[in-house]
């Protein structure tokens, strides 16, 4: 495998488009969840009060993270394909 090119979306814009990647995503991360060995997938939570003052700089550490997180994996022999989510949101509702 050597695909090389990243590939960006609109940041804090609503998309449908983009709804839609992300429920795929969720529903990929299900099978994942039903069908592969814990072995090979990491699945974690943490449930948290915050303070919402602070979610700009949480969003922006949730990137910094996700960028080198695939800039070590994606480095050296690429056997697999494997797809990184990281989802903050409420459990609160207004």
């Amino acid at each position: 495998m050597n695909c090389k090119k990243q590939l960006s979306t609109t940041d804090g814009t609503p998309d449908i488009s983009l709804r839609k990647a992300h429920s795929h995503n969720l529903m990929l991360a299900q099978k994942s969840l039903e069908h592969d060995d814990l072995s090979t997938r990491d699945f974690t939570a943490v449930t948290m009060a915050l303070d919402p003052e602070k979610l700009n700089d949480a969003k922006k550490m949730i990137r910094e993270f996700r960028d080198k997180l695939s800039l070590y994996l994606s480095s050296g022999k690429k056997k697999e394909v494997y797809k990184l989510c990281v989802q903050l949101f409420p459990l609160t509702r207004k």
